[in-house]
C-alpha cells in the first residue's frame, strides 16, 4: 500500500528506512549558523502545530502552501502568519507578521498538486540582514551528493533537527522523492544543497510517501517564476 500525506496535519507512524541516518538536534553553536530558517505559526509561538519556513530575501519567507492555510477555508488571512527566525527553546532571533501570501502558480490560492506546494510569506516588517544572512534558493544540480533536511520537527518543535545524507530517489516534474522519512513540521521546510561552496535551497518538504516498512519525503520544487521573484528581491 502507497499513502501520500500532507505532512502538517498530521503524525506520522512507522521507522524511517534503515540506511538513512536519524535526525539529530542541532546544538545551541550549530544554532547560529542556520538563523535564516525558522517557525511558520498560525497561532501562538509556543504553537505545536507550526510549521518551518527559511528567509531568501529581507521580507520573504519559504515554506510549503498547505502551512498556511487551511484544509476547509483555504489560505488564512496574511496577517494571522507569524515568521520566528531562529526560534530555540523560547528564544529568538527575529519576528514579523505576514503582509502578503505569494502562491506557486500567483494565484490568490494554491494550486492542487505537491508540486505546487509552494508559498511565499511577503513579511510586514523586513528582517535586517544584519540579523539574518537569506538563504539562496537554486535549482538541484544532478549529482550524486545526497541533501540535507533542517527543521522544527513535531516531535522536537522547539529546536531544528538536522537530518544528513537525504539521497534523491526520483525527479518527477515539479516533486522530489527523497531517502528521507518526515514527519509532520518538516513542512515548509528547506532540503538543501551545498552549491558553488554555499548552501542553497533546491526544494520544499511537502508530504511523506509511506509503504510496508518504508517512509519516503516529497518535495516541491521551486519554479522559475518563485525563483525570479525571490532574486528581484535581493
Amino acid at each position: 500500500m502507497l499513502l501520500i500525506a500532507l505532512l502538517s496535519p498530521l503524525p506520522v507512524a512507522g521507522d524511517t528506512p534503515a540506511l538513512v541516518p536519524l535526525p539529530r538536534l542541532l546544538d545551541d553553536a550549530e544554532h547560529g549558523n542556520w538563523r535564516a530558517i525558522g517557525r511558520v505559526n498560525l497561532g501562538g509561538f509556543r504553537d505545536r502545530a507550526a510549521c518551518t519556513g527559511a528567509l531568501v530575501a529581507a521580507d520573504l519567507v519559504l515554506t510549503a502552501a498547505h502551512c498556511v492555510s487551511r484544509r476547509a477555508t483555504g489560505p488564512v488571512p496574511a496577517s494571522q502568519v507569524q515568521f520566528v527566525a531562529g526560534w530555540l527553546r523560547g528564544d529568538y532571533v527575529a519576528h514579523s507578521r505576514g503582509a502578503e501570501l505569494i502562491f506557486a502558480k500567483g494565484g490568490p490560492a494554491p494550486a492542487p498538486g505537491i508540486g505546487n506546494d509552494i508559498a511565499l510569506i511577503r513579511l510586514a516588517d523586513p528582517i535586517p540582514e544584519a540579523l539574518v544572512h537569506p538563504l539562496s534558493v537554486a535549482e538541484p544540480v544532478q549529482t550524486e551528493i545526497p541533501y540535507e533536511l533542517i527543521a522544527y520537527r513535531r516531535d522536537r518543535p522547539h529546536a531544528l533537527s538536522l537530518q544528513e545524507g537525504c539521497a534523491p530517489l526520483a525527479r518527477d516534474g515539479k516533486v522530489l522523492t527523497l531517502s528521507c522519512g518526515v514527519v509532520a513540521g518538516n513542512s515548509g521546510g528547506p532540503v538543501l544543497s551545498r552549491i558553488d561552496g554555499r548552501w542553497s535551497i533546491v526544494a520544499v518538504v511537502s508530504a511523506r510517501a509511506e509503504g510496508r516498512g518504508w517512509i519516503r519525503g516529497l518535495a516541491a520544487l521551486p519554479g522559475p517564476a518563485i525563483r525570479a521573484l525571490i532574486a528581484s528581491r535581493k
